[in-house]
């Protein structure tokens, strides 16, 4: 696997949860990207859920692998990350 990192002397972007839209993915910045990528230490990327409406400044996020669903403040600061989702075409059978 290619896991490319930040390079020296930079520094990624935090934003507020509040910024992030329904379906953006993100990581929390106390993990490195190549924590994240591997699921090392319980890292993993999240994806937003929904910005909960009954509880105002919450947001509800679920791990790209499936193992955790959680509600975070909005406040919080993460990583967003861009993504792109290919889905092959279904199996197929004669019939």
């Amino acid at each position: 696997m290619n896991i490319r990192s930040v390079p020296l002397g930079e520094i990624e972007k935090k934003v507020q949860l509040s910024v992030l839209k329904t379906g953006d993915v993100f990581r929390f910045g106390g993990f490195t990207y190549e924590e994240a990528m591997t699921n090392n230490n319980d890292a993993s990327f999240y994806m937003v859920v929904e910005i909960t409406p009954k509880k105002t400044g919450r947001v509800n996020i679920v791990s790209m692998d499936g193992k955790h669903l959680l509600e975070r403040d909005e406040s919080h600061l993460v990583i967003r990350h861009d993504v792109e989702l290919y889905i092959k075409p279904a199996e197929t059978e004669k019939g």
